[in-house]
């Protein structure tokens, strides 16, 4: 009987370490290029206001870059690849958004002034898209309680599609 107990917790003992080992394993896995959660904060104090409904700024110093690369071969697994690098700046990103509450708004950042289009605007959030002069669409969500701003690009970068995800603050 004692032997049968004394299995049972060397079983339990040896779940318990697999689960534990696991766990370790999964949270540095050798995907991760950054050794797992990063976290970044805003450059100003919150003081506890809602965002303007007319004009919001939004700053973003961690940007992920994404570009695919097809060499020779497209059915090839090593020719086929995509690329990614997150970086972060000293100085963000600013961007401001105005003129929300009017027909006209603007985005308006280090490349000038560029009208958005406003596709939704609720409680909730606001989700704005720009089109640069050559067509390319970006897209911005802003979630308003939480105060933090999605910035999202893609386009054909000469040859190659490229993306550009960053997530950011806004006051």
């Amino acid at each position: 009987m004692e032997k049968e107990v004394s299995n049972k917790r060397l079983i339990v003992i040896v779940i318990i370490a697999f689960v534990i080992g696991g766990y370790l394993y999964l949270s540095t896995s050798q995907n991760s290029k950054t050794g797992g959660e990063q976290a970044t904060t805003a450059s100003f104090q919150d003081n506890g206001q809602k965002l303007s409904e007319d004009i919001i700024n939004c700053e973003f110093d961690v940007v992920s870059d994404f570009v695919y690369k097809n060499q020779k071969d497209a059915w090839s697994k090593e020719n086929k690849k995509v690329y990614y690098e997150t970086s972060s700046s000293k100085t963000p990103n600013l961007l401001t958004f105005a003129g929300l509450s009017t027909r006209e708004p603007k985005i308006k950042g280090n490349n000038g002034d560029n009208p958005v289009t406003i596709l939704k605007n609720d409680t909730d959030s606001i989700v704005l898209v720009e089109q640069n002069v050559l067509g390319d669409m970006f897209t911005y969500t802003i979630f308003k309680q939480e105060k933090v701003a999605v910035w999202n690009k893609t386009y054909k970068l000469l040859v190659a599609p490229y993306a550009l995800l960053s997530m950011g603050y806004c006051y």
